[in-house]
């Protein structure tokens, strides 16, 4: 069992987009946004657990667990503060990490 959800990235910079996919898909669905994104900023787009590159990995079990999942990554990578952009169960998981560290999120968009 992976420790983390899969991520795509791209980009680089001071300032992080993490994007969030609804239920049934995948990162693929944020390529176009990422690229459009990726020449200004970093981005992470992740396959929630479960979902793509992520079918097995800790955070099964629902959004909560995919939060703490995702959570874990970021500190993992040293990240600080990202702004959160989610899409249907996305925007749950985006709205409960920020809930569960109010300080990790500049924004949330959903």
């Amino acid at each position: 069992m992976l420790p983390f959800p899969y991520a795509a990235e791209g980009g680089a910079g001071s300032k992080t987009i993490v994007l969030l996919h609804g239920f049934g898909a995948c990162s693929e669905i944020w390529r176009d946004i990422m690229a459009s994104l990726a020449a200004e900023t970093r981005v992470l787009a992740y396959d929630l657990p479960g979902h793509g590159h992520s079918l097995e990995c800790e955070g099964m079990g629902g959004a909560k667990p995919a939060a703490r999942a995702i959570l874990a990554d970021l500190a993992a990578r040293q990240l600080g503060k990202v702004h959160l952009v989610g899409h249907s169960m996305g925007g749950t998981v985006a709205t409960l990490m920020a809930l569960a560290d109010p300080g990790r999120g500049t924004s949330l968009t959903l």
